[in-house]
């Protein structure tokens, strides 16, 4: 009894040798007898390729599977042209075309970090400029001070890649008094194809260490799978201020992490950032807000909160700044990644019921007490 190929699946080479060639392969199976199936390899123009290897078919309960590759030009795979892998069998056949996917490109991620006032003191400043996850390998930094291009000074490097997506740091050494008594900031420029993003630091004086709030989600209802974790980020200065969840240590992977863009105060600045936890009630991780200011600690940089459901103790504050109706999404830094994607109406539910919670409490008491503070800012 003759069947035709049940399945027909593609596959291609990672990377591609030295001697400038790829190899395609092409998988079929669920067909019978064995001889009587035959591959055939055709390119974009119909043209057959006869120099292929097909490999001895494999029964598995009485239907077999054949294997057969081919080597094409690695300059025309990497041009996008498609390659036509077809198992010729007198009942049927099927055809697998092969073509080199393109990931789109997506603009990176950028920070840049000032000089501590000790390094100040000592004669220098020395900059900062990471720009991250992003995928294209042509990208340029520049740094301007007051109009002019000192980009020969600085010392540029590629980190290694993470999850196909990559990062590149760049730092500018100069003297401290080319910048403090300068009249305009210092500006990391990162061009990256299309996108063009930039960062200025300017000297400011007086640095504001952020305080640093984790507060646990409000109580949910049964059906609710999702609850919100808030970390309030108060009174720091500059507003330059990274946030990023961990859990257990681990940094959240995915969109459930959310910073609001910076809310400007009496010359200080606040932040809200979001995450969004499943299964809260029967979930033993800890999570933690990891907050990075250069005003913090001169040696780690750091303050970091954590909380988890069985201990699940809230630090209260005073709210005395209005809370803003609408949250701009601020891209995450390293090694978070934002995408807005739909969550369900329960996530919805308790996203709102933290910030009216906030709303209420700034509309009823003017100064709230505070309960627990966890780490005071050095």
């Amino acid at each position: 009894v003759q069947s035709p190929p049940a399945s027909i699946f593609g596959m291609s080479q990672c990377g591609s040798g030295s001697d400038g060639f790829l190899t395609l392969g092409c998988l079929t199976s669920g067909f019978s007898p064995a001889d009587a199936l035959k591959f055939k390899w055709t390119d974009s123009q119909g043209k057959e390729l006869t120099e292929f290897t097909q490999y001895p078919m494999a029964e598995t309960s009485g239907s077999y599977t054949s294997v057969s590759h081919v080597q094409v030009k690695a300059s025309d795979w990497n041009t996008e042209k498609s390659f036509m892998c077809t198992a010729e069998h007198p009942a049927g056949s099927k055809t697998e075309t092969l073509k080199k996917e393109v990931v789109p490109d997506h603009p990176a991620s950028l920070l840049l970090t000032s000089p501590t006032e000790k390094e100040l003191e000592n004669g220098t400043a020395t900059f900062i400029c990471l720009a991250s996850h992003f995928l294209s390998k042509t990208y340029k930094f520049k740094w301007t001070l007051d109009s002019v291009d000192v980009s020969t000074q600085a010392t540029n490097l590629m980190l290694k890649e993470e999850k196909n997506h990559l990062s590149a740091i760049s730092i500018l050494k100069i003297k401290a008094n080319q910048w403090i008594y300068s009249s305009s900031p210092i500006k990391c420029e990162f061009k990256q194809d299309k996108w063009t993003f930039s960062r200025e630091a300017k000297h400011a004086g007086d640095l504001q260490c952020p305080s640093v709030y984790l507060l646990a989600p409000p109580e949910k209802s049964p059906d609710e799978e999702w609850v919100t974790l808030t970390c309030y980020v108060k009174n720091f200065y500059p507003k330059e201020v990274v946030v990023i969840w961990l859990a257990n240590d681990k940094p959240v992977e995915g969109d459930k992490a959310r910073t609001t863009s910076v809310i400007e105060r009496d010359g200080h600045f606040s932040v809200y950032s979001q995450l969004l936890v499943q299964d809260w009630e029967q979930d033993s991780v800890v999570y933690s807000c990891v907050v990075y200011h250069e005003a913090n600690d001169q040696t780690v940089r750091l303050i970091a909160r954590t909380t988890d459901s069985k201990s699940n103790t809230p630090t209260l504050v005073n709210f005395s700044m209005n809370v803003p109706s609408v949250f701009p999404i601020m891209p995450e830094i390293c090694h978070i990644e934002l995408m807005t994607t739909d969550v369900d109406d329960s996530c919805m539910k308790n996203t709102a019921l933290t910030f009216v919670v906030l709303f209420l409490i700034t509309l009823f008491y003017s100064i709230a007490a505070t309960v627990i503070k966890v780490r005071q800012c050095p």
